[in-house]
């Protein structure tokens, strides 16, 4: 059993080997949040998308025969990508042209990157394991469009 995550769009391929007598394949996985999903087909592979963010998921297969099931496959453990953090706040002192940025954390995050983009195109951010961080050289006269990302570890 083997399983790919697309970042890009968050659905996960799950694939595997053929069963010799095998009818049709249900795939299944469980997150570290107890919520499950699963796919069946006749081929050797299915897509789930809607998992849960910031989870790990277990994945087994089982193939049902006519008359009976396999038991389920070696599990194979894969990560969704991290959740978008909540609550961005933003506050710039004047004096000393540095942003304070918070935000709450997020499952899944072992690493944040908060970006303040000016209407000048200038981009300044810092990055940091942390909820806040402080962001340099920014100027009081300036709108700033600012945003977190998490990253995994």
């Amino acid at each position: 059993v083997e399983a790919n995550l697309n970042c890009a769009t968050g659905i996960v391929l799950v694939s595997w080997n053929q069963s010799t007598g095998a009818v049709l394949y249900i795939a299944t996985a469980e997150g570290n949040n107890g919520l499950r999903k699963s796919c069946s087909t006749t081929n050797r592979s299915c897509e789930m998308s809607d998992l849960t963010c910031g989870q790990t998921y277990t994945i087994v297969v089982i193939a049902q025969g006519q008359s009976c099931d396999s038991t389920p496959s070696r599990s194979f453990d894969i990560s969704t990508e991290p959740c978008t953090p909540q609550n961005v706040d933003a506050a710039l002192d004047c004096t000393t042209n540095i942003a304070l940025v918070s935000w709450n954390s997020s499952n899944g995050s072992g690493l944040y990157t908060a970006n303040a983009a000016g209407r000048d195109g200038q981009q300044h951010s810092c990055i940091t394991s942390n909820t806040w961080c402080e962001i340099i050289d920014l100027h009081c006269d300036e709108w700033y469009n600012v945003t977190v990302t998490a990253h995994d570890d």
